[in-house]
């Protein structure tokens, strides 16, 4: 997936039209539309100001427009607060520091796996 592409895809969940993030990103609508579109290439500046309206880290942005390496330990905190955000987010925890025990992490861990066997068909 280009840089563009998942812009795009980051946008299309947020539920946000090309104009609304450009609004909010302060970055016109057309610049956004290229990017999307792989005609243009977006600058560290952009990303750094797509990120917090698109609600990820600008890390992900940069490292996803090969700007920077994310090494093996940084990439899995960031999947740990991600998981962890999906997770309260849904409801299936509510406290991090009472929610997750032993028989909840295994029941997380089944439904991952679950998860990526029916993605890889």
């Amino acid at each position: 997936m280009s840089i563009g592409e998942y812009i795009k895809s980051l946008r299309i969940k947020k539920n946000f039209s090309i104009n609304q993030l450009s609004k909010y990103a302060n970055v016109s609508s057309a610049h956004i539309s290229r990017i999307e579109r792989g005609l243009r290439y977006p600058s560290p500046g952009i990303l750094k100001k797509i990120a917090p309206v698109l609600q990820t880290d600008i890390n992900i942005l940069m490292s996803e427009a090969n700007y920077i390496y994310l090494n093996s330990q940084e990439s899995y905190r960031m999947l740990t607060t991600e998981i962890i955000e999906c997770l309260l987010r849904k409801g299936v925890i509510h406290n991090t520091s009472t929610d997750l025990s032993e028989e909840k992490i295994q029941w997380i861990v089944k439904l991952l796996d679950k998860a990526i066997d029916l993605n890889q068909m």
